[in-house]
């Protein structure tokens, strides 16, 4: 019996290191410490961990636009079409915060231009709003849909066109965007 308890306690400890490893692994992308994440990759840390509101190492470091360590990532198998407690992905923390290269990047790793969050909002949504026009074209260029609607009803140019974003208007209505559309 003594044994047993031995070994359940030894147990405890160890998903308690790896628990606490993998929460390190995403304090490190947080830093952008590429050295950091790596050696924590290379100690066999889940590359797909997720935080408490479901946060992924490449979704935190996709939204800080720490390319090199995207890049890390997604060698090391990171899944690009994670979603939060929110339903965003990695392209879509990357578009809501202007990471053009990062959002490049990604899509020419595969990520799904379309996916919607749980509010409804495309990553060509959160561009929109902010006026990314550089993602803007990325996304449009990549089969991105201009008809999808969030849950209130929203397309990515009523976004642009509520939050003053002309640039983005004139390149969705040129790719197509239906200026009738309520």
């Amino acid at each position: 019996m003594e044994a047993i308890k031995t070994l359940v306690y030894r147990r405890q400890n160890d998903d308690r290191r790896l628990q606490e490893a993998n929460s390190s692994l995403i304090e490190a992308v947080e830093s952008g410490s590429i050295r950091s994440v790596k050696e924590l990759l290379d100690e066999g840390v889940d590359v797909n961990t997720k935080g408490d509101d479901g946060l992924t190492a490449i979704a935190v470091a996709s939204g800080k636009g720490y390319t090199e360590v995207v890049n890390l990532l997604l060698n090391n198998g990171a899944q690009i079409e994670t979603r939060d407690n929110d339903g965003r992905t990695p392209l879509m923390y990357a578009a809501r915060n202007g990471q053009t290269e990062v959002v490049r990047r990604l899509v020419s790793a595969g990520a799904d231009v379309n996916t919607q969050s749980n509010d409804g909002i495309s990553a060509l949504g959160f561009a929109s709003y902010e006026g990314y026009i550089d993602i803007v074209n990325i996304l449009v260029e990549n089969g991105a849909q201009m008809k999808t609607r969030d849950n209130l009803g929203r397309t990515p140019l009523m976004y642009a066109a509520a939050n003053g974003q002309t640039e983005v208007v004139r390149r969705l209505v040129s790719a197509g965007a239906d200026v009738n559309t309520t």
